[in-house]
């Protein structure tokens, strides 16, 4: 069966729809087509190996599939599977007994440049910033992540955490700054 209408022409709000509608394969596998790719890139990022973000991403499309009618449309559907698929990635993790935030690179860690966004000098020592990052809560390496590595928007990520853009912000900045205090106790060490 075809997509009455081209795959371009629908968004993914209407894919959903149109699928818990009709129960059509034709439906979710359109929404699967469009985001497999970034979903497997996604969870690559947080597992560092091709076959496990494969085996993630099917993961997390199976699971979609069965909550579907619990999206709410709140949000846009690439928000609520980001969030999805972020929330399977750090639970695999977890199962694995890893840390959420794993060793940055230098030149990885060197492009971040976290301490630019607040006009400081840039870490440069990546082990202290991983020792940094543990002793954060779970909510502050979330933050912190979503936002430095992860690149999500301020709105992106008030959306996901069901809070308001300034709480997001405050919390952002309250993490920013416990990270660099913790940093520099573990340079000065």
């Amino acid at each position: 069966m075809r997509i009455p209408l081209s795959k371009e022409s629908l968004r993914d709000e209407e894919l959903v729809q149109l699928y818990l509608n009709t129960r059509q394969a034709v439906y979710f596998d359109a929404l699967y087509i469009r985001y497999q790719s970034k979903v497997i890139s996604l969870c690559s990022r947080y597992t560092k190996r091709q076959e496990d973000a494969k085996d993630l991403s099917q993961d997390l499309f199976l699971k979609v599939l069965a909550r579907l009618d619990s999206f709410s449309g709140t949000a846009r559907f690439s928000t609520w599977v980001y969030s999805v698929t972020q929330n399977l990635c750090y639970d695999h993790l977890r199962r694995q007994d890893k840390i959420l935030i794993e060793v940055v690179e230098e030149s990885e860690f060197l492009q971040m440049n976290l301490a630019a966004a607040e006009n400081e000098e840039s870490f440069a020592c990546p082990e202290q910033l991983r020792k940094s990052m543990e002793t954060l809560n779970n909510q502050e390496r979330k933050f912190i992540r979503q936002h430095y590595f992860d690149q999500l928007s301020i709105r992106d990520m008030a959306q996901q955490n069901q809070l308001s853009e300034s709480a997001v912000k405050m919390r952002l900045m309250r993490a920013r700054g416990r990270l660099r205090q913790n940093y520099i106790q573990f340079v000065q060490v």
